[in-house]
């Protein structure tokens, strides 16, 4: 919805992995947000001069080259911030170090975090990342109902709202 508000800006929208990508991608409208995930922002980097390498070696390749940034963004839209690894994290700093002025936002939830395949301590990584930030809490769930999200909220003891009418779970 942020990005589909704002016109007046160049939005770098990056996402964890691919499927998160092309969802995003249906949803964003506006023509000056580019969506990536990672893998596919190192790639597009690293292409532009020259360096090829398998998709395994993109993010650790990127960080060792720092390969150089188009200026063209204003926002830096961090998706799914909970699931950053180290890796991740180095190419986020790279990212913000080349484009100094750029504005960030991080949305994610530390209780949806699905990979833990990294010793990077990402609550004390995003905050040292953002450095003085607002901390928005956002209540609203688009995937569910309302039944399914308050079974969930009580799950994670925080407050979930189900919006979605049509979700239906048909075996749990």
């Amino acid at each position: 919805v942020l990005c589909n508000e704002i016109t007046d800006k160049k939005i770098l929208y990056l996402t964890y992995n691919n499927l998160l990508k092309v969802d995003a991608k249906e949803k964003i409208i506006l023509p000056n947000v580019t969506v990536q995930n990672y893998h596919g922002f190192a790639y597009m980097c690293l292409s532009k001069q020259g360096v090829s390498v398998g998709i395994s070696d993109l993010i650790q390749t990127f960080n060792n080259l720092e390969p150089a940034l188009p200026r063209e963004y204003d926002m830096l839209v961090i998706d799914e911030y909970q699931d950053i690894e180290q890796e991740i994290a180095e190419m986020l700093w790279l990212i913000k170090d080349s484009l100094p002025d750029i504005q960030i936002v991080a949305v994610g939830d530390m209780k949806q975090k699905i990979y833990d395949k990294t010793s990077l301590n990402v609550s004390d990584f995003i905050n040292q990342f953002l450095g003085q930030h607002l901390e928005l809490e956002f209540t609203q769930c688009f995937r569910l109902s309302a039944d399914l999200a308050s079974k969930l909220g009580r799950i994670w003891c925080k407050k979930i709202e189900g919006v979605n009418p049509d979700c239906s779970v048909e075996e749990m």
